[in-house]
């Protein structure tokens, strides 16, 4: 799959070669400390920052089913919906595409695709 090109202020994620998972970068020094798993606990997240280590997982672990993130898990989140979306969009425009291509190929009009005939039927 090619990659895409996710514009805006998004340099502080760094994705990983493990699925849903990604670096994101520490607001205090600028690096990144930080590892965000998506997938973990029921999809909430997970992250090895201090605010989530003490106040968030020990509640999760307990099997609280609020959303506890913390801002990295936010982030990631974030980047994580564009990005999908993007790939959606990618790939809906893709098939509607190859569709178009396949009903001229049948010799069927556009104007007969929205009157909803085909080959004058």
């Amino acid at each position: 799959m090619e990659k895409i090109k996710i514009p805006g202020d998004w340099e502080d994620i760094q994705s990983v070669d493990i699925p849903f998972t990604f670096r994101v970068r520490s607001s205090q020094d600028g690096t990144f400390p930080y590892t965000v798993d998506l997938d973990s606990y029921d999809c909430n997240g997970a992250c090895d920052c201090p605010d989530f280590k003490i106040r968030k997982e020990p509640l999760l672990a307990r099997g609280v089913k609020l959303q506890l993130r913390c801002k990295h898990i936010r982030r990631a989140v974030a980047w994580f919906g564009e990005w999908s979306l993007r790939i959606l969009s990618a790939e809906i425009e893709r098939m509607a595409e190859k569709h178009r291509i396949k009903a001229r190929s049948f010799g069927v009009r556009s104007a007969d695709r929205e009157r909803g005939t085909e080959l004058g039927r």
